[in-house]
């Protein structure tokens, strides 16, 4: 089974830590802190006209949430780049 660190962008089968369920996970795409510098850097370039705001809308570019299908509780996050 997979651990935490070993977790892609794609539902994996897992073993829930918290109700030992095994089986597919769930994943929910949530911007992280390397979302937030991009926009902050595209503010320093003179982006302000809501173009500062691309990342958010990127799915690519959000990190990825795992949760179980039996509890709905949080196995782990992929951090799409490591911030």
């Amino acid at each position: 089974m997979l651990q935490k660190s070993e977790l892609g962008e794609e539902p994996q089968i897992c073993v829930c830590p918290h109700c030992k369920y095994q089986g597919y996970s769930f994943v929910e795409r949530d911007p992280g802190c390397c979302i937030f510098l991009m926009c902050t850097g595209c503010v320093c370039m003179g982006c302000v006209a809501g173009c500062c705001l691309m990342p958010c809308v990127v799915t690519d570019f959000k990190d990825v949430t795992h949760y179980c299908v039996n509890c709905g509780l949080k196995i782990g996050t992929h951090p799409i780049f490591f911030c």
